[in-house]
Parts: C-alpha cells; structure tokens; sequence
C-alpha cells in the first residue's frame, strides 16, 4: 500500500507498481525527487534488489539519477495480473515510463498488463509528454501482439488471444507533472495532444503561478491553436489581452468555445516535502483551486509539504521560518523585514513538518477525483 493520497480512488486500494526503475533530471521540478534520494539512499548496491543497481550517483554527497533504467522481471511486472479486488496504481513511483532510456518495447509489456487488468486503476504521470503521445498514437497494433505473445499470460488466467478492444485503454489515466508556467506551457498541449481516458496534471511541487486559463501551446501541438484554456477547451490561434502573472486576475480576451477541444479532467497540487524542500506561496495553490472550481474540475490538494502558512502555526512552537513573496523570491534571516516582502505581498512560512502542516487549504480538505470511465470496480 501506498501513502500518495491520491490513489486512494474510492472503492480502490491505493498502491505503487514499479515495473521499470530509474530516470534522468529534466527539469526544477527534479531537484528534490524523493524518488531519487530514496534509490540512493536505500536500495542502490542492496543485493536484494539489484534492478536499481547504477540507477543513481553520489554528488557532493547527494544521489542524482544517472539515466540508467532497469525493467523488472517476474512478479513484479505481473503483480497486477494477480491482485483481484480493484486496486489504484501509481505506475513507476520510482521513474518514468517514458524515460529517455526506455524501449517501446519495455513501455508495451507494461501496457499490456496494464490492458489485462481492467479491474484496476492505472495512473501514469510523466515529465515526457511528446514521447508519451509518440507512444500512445502508435502502440494499439503493437498491443494486440504483445497479448498473444508475451509470457506473463500464462499467468493471467487464460487471457491469451484477447485484443486490446478499446484504445486508449478506460483504465488508464495520463498526466504530466508541472511546476510552474514554463513547464504547464510545455507539457499541457502535449498532454491534450495524447488520448487518454482521463487526463490530469500534478503541480508538486508547485514552486511559482500556473494559469491553466491561458497556456500558451509550442509548434508541437498538432491541433493548431497557440492559446488555450487547458480547463474548459476554449482556445484562440492569436494571443487574447492578458493580465501579467504576477497575481490572480481577470482575462480581458476572449477565447473560442471548442465542445470537441480536449481539457483536463483532474488536477493535483501540493507543497514538497523533504530536508530540502521549497516553500510554496498559498497564493498559488488557491488561484489553482479557483480556476478548477469555475470550471468545474475535480482539484485535488494533496499536502502543504514541510513549510506551512504561519495561520496553519500553533503559537509556541519553534521551527525556521522564511518570506515566499509571489514572484517565488525566498527571503530569510534579516532579508524578511525588508519592504519587498510587503510588496510582492510575502506570505510568512513556518517549516513544520509534513504531517503537522496537514492537507487542509483555508481550512478546507479537498479530496476529489475524476468520474471513472471504465465505470466503478465489481
């Protein structure tokens, strides 16, 4: 069992799989992997469990992946062909599917188990969005043959000869991680570009504004238009008069109500956590929050992280505390008395700890998930 809160779908015990292991940085949202840090400090070199051998390296102290991935043989990669009551799975935890490193071929036996379970959720979240979508438009055919032939079969109840009926596969959900705008404009249009039967973001750690309302699409995104409402599906090929991020405020363009424009079904947000971890202003979290409920998207608050809002503090508790001003600036010791901090209306956080700084927002527990496609489990 897990501890992501998230996989807690209702009616779903939540759970890790980690099929293949190992991944590379790609980006900010990297630097505190927990992942990453749990590979080196626990299971690299460990005789018994030699699939994360290589998958990272000491620097000044620290494990960092290397980009080496390893893929897991037997049971674990057909554990889910052996659970029968419905489970929720957070697929490679401890990678990314679609990592650099990891053949189609790999990527297409975990599908393929993934398409003889129907009975789980699968949740699979990358930072790869092209290299997914490439993956999704052309693995179905490839899918069928992989069902026929592959040895895990044997092993999933008299399964062989099935095809892959529908595609995408209902039990599927894709996501990519954000972490900020520059990331959301990356890999959102990406992400709409992929099929999927549920498509959400993680924005975990947040670490600066993200307006889901106004991304701005790359020359990548195969379905034309450069301005989207990633919420809704409105969308616009020239730029609408905007408000600068900076702050929360009202868009003053206009985008073009598109019924058949791919949008988001689910999005995840939360604090990070760990030694190292960054403050998130609660500002951001809340302009998430508010987006998805004008738009009517199930917002999913999964944790504070190890800094909490001084109102989350109980008086008389000593802990380090900082200034997260909304422009991300961190602020500490004598920089926090300064008069930027009031400017850039700096939020005063108090590193408590994960658990003591909870999942309640203004107070507030949001837990909610998508309706599921494939339908409740049996």
């Amino acid at each position: 069992m897990t501890q992501i809160e998230w996989t807690h779908l209702p009616g779903f015990k939540g759970e890790s799989w980690n099929p293949i292991v190992g991944c590379s940085i790609v980006s900010k949202g990297c630097t505190n992997c927990y992942a990453m840090k749990f590979a080196a400090a626990r299971l690299d070199g460990n005789p018994n469990a030699p699939q994360y051998f290589g998958t990272t390296k000491r620097v000044k102290g620290k494990g960092v992946w290397t980009g080496r991935v390893s893929m897991a043989r037997g049971k674990t990669l057909t554990a889910p062909l052996r659970a029968r009551k419905p489970r929720c799975y957070f697929v490679n935890s401890m990678g990314d599917l679609f990592a650099e490193n990891v053949p189609d071929e790999w990527t297409d036996q975990v599908f393929a188990v993934m398409a003889l379970a129907p009975q789980h959720r699968f949740i699979v979240l990358t930072k790869r969005p092209e290299r997914m979508r490439d993956y999704v438009a052309a693995a179905h055919a490839r899918l069928d043959d992989r069902l026929r032939s592959v040895d895990m079969l044997i092993e999933s109840g008299g399964a062989a000869g099935r095809g892959v009926e529908r595609w995408p596969l209902p039990n599927v959900w894709m996501g990519v991680s954000v972490e900020d705008q520059a990331s959301a404009d990356e890999r959102i249009p990406l992400l709409l570009d992929t099929p999927a039967a549920i498509r959400f973001i993680s924005a975990e750690p947040l670490l600066g504004w993200v307006d889901l309302a106004m991304i701005q699409a790359g020359s990548g995104f195969i379905h034309g238009s450069l301005y989207l409402d990633a919420l809704t599906g409105r969308n616009a090929d020239v730029s609408p008069e905007t408000v600068p991020l900076g702050g929360p405020g009202p868009k003053t363009g206009r985008l073009t109500l598109n019924p058949d424009f791919p949008s988001l079904d689910w999005v995840i947000t939360g604090g990070e956590s760990g030694p190292d971890a960054r403050p998130m202003h609660p500002d951001w979290t809340r302009y998430l929050r508010d987006q998805c409920a004008a738009a009517g998207v199930p917002f999913f608050f999964k944790q504070w992280g190890e800094w909490s809002p001084d109102w989350n503090w109980e008086q008389g508790n000593t802990c380090s505390a900082c200034v997260v001003c909304r422009d991300g600036e961190v602020l500490t010791g004598k920089g926090m008395a300064i008069g930027r901090a009031d400017e850039q209306h700096g939020e005063i956080m108090r590193r408590i700890g994960k658990k003591a700084a909870g999942h309640r927002l203004d107070g507030v527990e949001h837990f909610n998930w998508p309706d599921d496609p494939a339908g409740v489990p049996a």
